[in-house]
């Protein structure tokens, strides 16, 4: 039961990180929380195509990992960080052409609570 629950804290802090990511480099961005997510989005677009592929997101989700390492979930499965990119990756490719533009990424931030709030 305690390395289960460690595990399942880990996975929290993990997304919490990830939100905070997501605030950290945006706060150093002037103007509303749509300007300052769209400039998070850049740094995320490594390739600078305008949109981000799931290997770049797989990329962003990895360095939070980094700090913590792979996640246990309840059942006692390891999520790693592309498991997890791919969580993410899929819930923001709303019109599931395998890319996040950057309308797709902004609106999926304004609107899901846990990841920018």
């Amino acid at each position: 039961l305690g390395r289960m629950f460690f595990f399942q804290i880990r996975k929290i802090l993990v997304l919490k990180v990830f939100r905070e990511f997501v605030l950290g480099l945006s706060i150093t961005s002037a103007g509303s929380r749509e300007d300052r997510l769209r400039w998070s989005f850049g740094l995320y677009d490594t390739s600078k195509d305008g949109v981000l592929e799931f290997h770049e997101m797989v990329k962003v989700v990895a360095s939070v990992f980094s700090l913590f390492g792979d996640c246990e979930v309840g059942n006692g499965n390891i999520t790693s960080a592309e498991e997890t990119a791919n969580e993410i990756f899929t819930k923001m490719d709303v019109n599931k052409d395998g890319t996040v533009s950057e309308e797709e990424f902004v609106n999926c931030c304004l609107q899901d609570k846990t990841i920018f709030d």
